[in-house]
Formats: structure tokens, C-alpha cells, sequence
């Protein structure tokens, strides 16, 4: 069972993992996903200084398994690209026990301090939908 899509749209998610033989850490993956910018209802709870960047809710299938940065593992976060740019997962929260089975996340938008292939736009004719698996 799933929700209305009519305010969700394909999108690119760069999900990390390990590293593969061509010596990328990353799979970019296509989403059907409900984007939109924070409210500023939602703006007015983060501290003064975090304020001045962008930030976008997303609204999706917990089948993306959409998830925050790991720690214990130095796994970063997911990856959004969104308007041209890459956002990184700063929140999630799947929700099992609605019918829906979604997940609502927050993206901020990353800044240029990552190495520059990672913030490469993604290839079109390689993306397909994610299943699942990370690799």
C-alpha cells in the first residue's frame, strides 16, 4: 500500500556504502519522492546559525530507506539532488505502523567541501530505481 503521488516526483539518491572496483563509495539510485522546502514555522526551531541554510522535508516509501549519517559504521549520510545541487540527510524517521509505511526526512544542502567527484551531478543513463540493496 502506498500514498497518493500526486505531489511526488523522481529524484536521485546517492546512497554511500563500500567502496566498488571502479573506487567510488557510492550508488546513485532513482526515488519517487515528495520534496518540498521547509515551512517557516519549521525553520524557527533550528538555532540561529543553522538557519541560513537550505533545507528541504522529504516525504517517501520506507522502501528507499532514506537514513542519516552513521557513526559507528563512517557511513554518510543519503544524498538528495535536488535543483541542481546535492542535499544531505540530516534526519529521518521511517513510520512502520501507518498504512502508508513512509518515511519523512530533512535534507541540508552540502557545501563545497567534499571531494569534487562526489559532487558530481549523477549520470542519467545509469540510474535505475532503488531495490533495496546497498551496495
Amino acid at each position: 500500500m502506498g500514498t497518493l503521488g500526486i505531489f511526488k516526483k523522481w529524484h536521485v539518491i546517492r546512497k554511500f556504502g563500500k567502496e566498488r572496483p571502479d573506487g567510488t563509495e557510492y550508488h546513485d539510485y532513482l526515488a519517487f519522492l515528495n520534496v518540498q522546502p521547509l515551512q517557516s514555522k519549521e525553520i524557527m526551531t533550528l538555532p540561529e546559525g543553522e538557519r541560513r541554510y537550505k533545507r528541504v522535508k522529504v516525504i517517501g516509501s520506507n522502501k528507499y530507506d532514506l537514513r542519516c549519517v552513521d557513526d559507528d559504521l563512517g557511513v554518510p549520510g543519503d544524498w538528495l539532488f535536488y535543483r541542481g545541487k546535492w542535499d544531505r540527510c540530516e534526519f529521518a524517521n521511517a513510520r512502520d505502523a501507518t498504512p502508508a509505511g513512509q518515511t519523512t526526512a530533512q535534507f541540508v544542502e552540502v557545501k563545497d567541501t567534499y571531494d569534487s567527484v562526489v559532487m558530481e551531478a549523477p549520470v542519467e543513463s545509469e540510474l535505475k530505481e532503488y531495490d533495496g540493496e546497498r551496495t
